[in-house]
């Protein structure tokens, strides 16, 4: 049915709008002078388009950078895993009419040709079943590949978002598994799931992966994807019950078990992980005490003023810090009763979360095959050599934008791995590109960081860190080299796509600000 939702000179070239059609939103876009229209929210979590970023035939959504074909509605960057519908448009003496069917879906899965020996008898193995595994998985199918697809899993349920664990997941005391795609997926596609089980050992040669149970998996391609792991506290008293850290579905639903039975938790670890379920956890009307080294949270990584107003938003929420402190050891009989701190006080604790960092969960691999940290170096095509490939928290490559070779532990960039492994695995050579993008979300708000530096000369910032609306530019020997900033989702948009076409404003021009964050600078 069409539907008149607009006069033709309400949008310029490059504009976007939203409309209401019937109860359903429609985002309008003019490129290359013709209107397109496709459904206005992005398939991720539903952040409106028409608030993003229109770079020519691509919009960038505001909220956590998914980015979407303006003319066809297809996914072109994750964390979003699915296509919006787009609609036919036409202009009309003056209207803008959009043909809306019966049956709009709001999002589009792409059906696909399931395995067929005789068209291709090779066998892709996939070992991990986090973000990056999980893409790989069906974008593998997507690319058209017609042989065996095994994806192997430590995990006892599919990939899922492992970033909600820490947020609604503990927050909410959720019991179904966050999972991007169900079982009845991975039968559609024809990838065989081996979940509950644990990779042992990877042999090139033979081209085999051994696993604990003893079976012997051959492959003609590989993808490394085992993520990471969290490192465990060495102090005395380290083995004493519910001293939990925070990886997988499992440790959430053992921390809200926990969290339903008793009244103290201390969390070791100013980190992400440690941070934000803390976080989650003032919902749950808990005496919540966080214990770390440095003086203010993310410092490290994001400076004082921003670790300041980390510090102030948990203190008004009722979090406890102890910040500058130390772990001296765990306290009790079997279970946990309480943490000394390394200036001798106790603090009592029912159960006790350690999040301090992860390392790569690569022991299974040959040690040529691993750096000295345990990383696997891939080349832009995210391959490491012959037929293996790594992605994810594992893979060390090289970043387009700064030239670094970087690991980096991003949910949205095991997406981007994934989904690129899964295209190279089935017979294309494209190679990786894309800005780093990193988000995270405590009390309501989300502050997202973009590009890369370590131990940065200079710090500037715009606008007032403290009422969460400010952009921070990390400088490194005379170059803008990352951002980071809350409420200004399309200007962080505009900072990523400058950053991906080398084009970024000096150093003196951001210091004096003497130049605007707009799509003019595109």
């Amino acid at each position: 049915m069409e539907k008149e939702v607009a006069h033709t000179d309400e949008l310029r070239e490059g504009q976007m709008k939203q409309v209401t059609v019937d109860g359903r939103e429609i985002l309008l876009a003019r490129v290359e002078g013709k209107l397109h229209a496709m459904l206005a929210n992005c398939s991720h979590v539903g952040a409106p388009l028409a608030d993003g970023l229109l770079k020519g035939g691509r919009i960038r959504c505001p909220w956590h950078q998914a980015c979407f074909d303006v003319f066809t509605g297809e996914l072109e960057e994750p964390p979003a895993i699915d296509s919006l519908p787009a609609l036919d448009v036409r202009e009309e003496d003056g209207k803008v009419l959009v043909s809306i069917p019966e049956v709009l879906p709001d999002k589009i899965i792409p059906e696909v040709a399931g395995y067929d020996p005789e068209a291709d008898d090779r066998h892709f193995v996939i070992l991990g079943g986090g973000a990056a595994g999980g893409m790989a998985a069906e974008t593998v199918r997507q690319a058209g590949f017609r042989g065996q697809v095994t994806l192997v899993s430590k995990d006892n349920v599919p990939p899922y978002n492992r970033t909600s664990l820490s947020k609604s997941y503990i927050e909410s005391n959720e019991s179904e598994a966050p999972l991007l795609r169900s079982k009845q997926f991975y039968e559609d596609y024809d990838v065989s799931l081996k979940l509950d089980s644990r990779v042992t050992e990877l042999n090139p040669d033979k081209k085999s992966v051994i696993l604990a149970d003893g079976t012997d998996i051959n492959y003609d391609k590989i993808l490394l994807a085992t993520g990471s792991s969290p490192r465990a506290l060495k102090v005395p008293g380290a083995d004493l019950e519910n001293i939990l850290s925070l990886r997988s579905v499992a440790d959430a639903d053992k921390i809200n078990r926990l969290a339903e039975k008793h009244d103290r938790v201390v969390v070791i670890g100013a980190s992400f992980i440690g941070m934000e379920t803390a976080a989650s956890l003032t919902a749950r009307d808990l005496d919540i005490t966080v214990v770390a080294p440095e003086e203010y949270p993310y410092e490290k990584v994001f400076g004082t003023e921003i670790g300041k107003m980390y510090k102030n938003v948990h203190e008004e929420h009722g979090v406890n810090l102890e910040l500058n402190r130390g772990v001296d050891s765990f306290v009790g009989q079997n279970k946990v009763q309480a943490v000394k701190l390394s200036d001798g006080r106790e603090l009592p604790a029912d159960f006790v979360l350690v999040g301090i960092g992860v390392q790569p969960s690569t022991d299974y691999l040959p040690e040529d095959l691993k750096d000295e940290r345990g990383a696997v170096l891939v080349d832009e095509n995210l391959k490491h050599r012959d037929d293996i490939y790594a992605a994810g928290d594992i893979a060390r490559f090289k970043d387009s934008v700064s030239g670094e070779s970087v690991r980096i532990e991003h949910w949205r960039l095991a997406l981007q791995h994934g989904r690129l492994a899964g295209y190279n695995m089935a017979g294309s050579e494209e190679s990786f590109q894309s800005g780093l993008f990193f988000w995270t979300r405590q009390y309501g708000f989300s502050l997202h960081y973009v590009g890369h530096c370590e131990d940065p000369d200079e710090i500037i910032t715009w606008g007032d860190v403290m009422d969460r609306d400010f952009i921070t530019f990390y400088v490194k020997d005379g170059e803008i080299k990352a951002a980071a900033g809350c409420g200004n989702g399309k200007q962080m948009g505009i900072i990523v796509e400058l950053m991906e076409d080398g084009r970024l404003p000096d150093v003196e021009a951001i210091r004096n600000k003497t130049i605007e964050l707009t799509e003019d600078l595109l």
